[in-house]
């Protein structure tokens, strides 16, 4: 009996030191992941820009944009991807520009950023931080029409206009093309009120009321549990842990009842 679990332990030992090898190639994998490569490129495009290196960042933005064909236009709609690629050559002219523009490059290397994050981390987007800022922006709004000052509501509505545009991209990615039909032709009736001489206090209120629900759904969306997140991940290193734990549990327990039976025959 003693032999048979020297073997079971030799066994276990065996399988364990087969993973390693395998771990290491999911390690070099990980590192040349195009979809990782895109991440990082945004990253250090954000990175250079904020540092004023504005032809080192322009490199990072052609080589993301000659990758990101390749890698991220899978899986999206036609609607989604004609968005993510006016982003990307939007960001390309402002860098690009005779006249380069600071401001306008960080603001395109920031939606960049954003845009290629939602693309590569689609369970935890960066972009869903931004929900406490757009939905308090809209709450805002909201005061300002009930109370009729239209200067205030002008102001705000500017604002959360750029911050919606920052964010339309990621919108686009994971949202239908109706819903953000529906997010457009919002904010275009709200434009429009603000050229007006008179402000229609009920129908803007009714708008941005509308505006808040659909957000509000943009944002916080289907939560995945943490299981489904697990085993959903683009991590190989995660998948051979799991299956590693599971096997080392079911082998040691084995090995347990045999040694259990061995004393008691003994």
């Amino acid at each position: 009996m003693y032999k048979k679990l020297y073997i079971l332990l030799i066994l276990i030992f065996t399988i364990l030191l087969s993973y390693t090898p395998i771990a290491l190639g999911a390690t070099d994998y990980s590192q040349t992941n195009p979809s990782a490569t895109l991440d990082q490129l945004s990253e250090q495009l954000l990175e250079l820009t904020e540092q004023g290196k504005f032809a080192e960042a322009k490199q990072r933005l052609d080589e993301l944009s000659s990758l990101y064909p390749q890698v991220g236009a899978q899986k999206l709609s036609i609607e989604a991807l004609a968005i993510v690629s006016e982003t990307l050559v939007n960001a390309k002219r402002s860098f690009a520009a005779v006249r380069p523009d600071k401001n306008a490059m960080l603001w395109s290397a920031n939606q960049v950023r954003l845009l290629m994050d939602a693309l590569t981390h689609p369970n935890q987007p960066m972009w869903k931080s931004y929900h406490s800022i757009y939905r308090n922006q809209i709450d805002k709004m909201i005061a300002a029409v009930d109370k009729g000052d239209s200067k205030s509501f002008n102001n705000e509505l500017k604002d959360n206009l750029n911050l919606y545009n920052l964010l339309r991209p990621c919108f686009a990615i994971h949202q239908t093309p109706q819903t953000i039909e529906m997010m457009d032709s919002l904010y275009n009736f709200l434009v429009k009120r603000t050229q007006l001489e008179q402000l229609n206090g009920t129908e803007v209120h009714s708008s941005l009321e509308q505006l808040r629900q659909v957000s509000d759904g943009v944002f916080l969306g289907k939560e995945q549990n943490t299981l489904s997140l697990t085993l959903s991940s683009n991590s190989p290193i995660t998948m051979i842990t799991i299956m590693s734990s599971i096997l080392l549990s079911v082998l040691t327990y084995v090995g347990w009842r045999m040694y259990c039976g061995t004393r008691y025959t003994t």
